[in-house]
C-alpha cells in the first residue's frame, strides 16, 4: 500500500492483477479502495452497507432485480445497502471499488 504523499497509478496497478483478483490500495476512515479485475459472471449478493463502483477500464453489467445498468470506462455507481445486485463482465474489466473494511458478503 502507497505511504502518505505517494501517488498510485490505479490503472497501470490494475492491469497487473490476475483474473478474478482484488487489491487493497488505500483505507479512509474505515473505508478500502480497491482495484478489482472482474471477469465472467458472479454471484448474486448484498452487503448491509454501501458499496461504490468505478470503471477503469472495460464494461461492468450490475444487475438489480431483472434490470441490468451497463457501466463503461469513466462510469460510476453507488450501489445502497441490501440491494442485491450480480456483477458480470464479458470481457476482462478493471474496476475501482469503494467499500467498507468489514465487508461481508451475502449471497441471495
Amino acid at each position: 500500500m502507497p505511504t502518505i504523499l505517494e501517488k498510485t497509478d490505479l490503472l497501470r496497478l490494475a492491469q497487473t492483477l490476475a483474473d478474478r483478483e482484488e487489491r487493497t490500495v488505500s483505507t479512509l476512515d474505515g473505508l478500502n479502495v480497491n482495484v478489482t479485475s472482474y471477469v465472467g459472471e458472479y454471484p448474486a449478493h448484498k452487503h448491509p452497507k454501501a458499496e461504490f463502483f468505478l470503471v477503469l477500464d472495460g464494461e461492468l453489467d450490475l444487475e438489480f432485480k431483472g434490470r441490468i445498468v451497463t457501466l463503461s470506462k469513466g462510469e460510476s455507481i453507488k450501489v445502497p445497502e441490501e440491494t442485491v445486485h450480480k456483477p458480470s463482465a464479458r470481457a476482462r474489466t478493471l474496476v475501482m471499488k469503494i467499500e467498507p473494511a468489514d465487508f461481508p458478503f451475502e449471497k441471495v
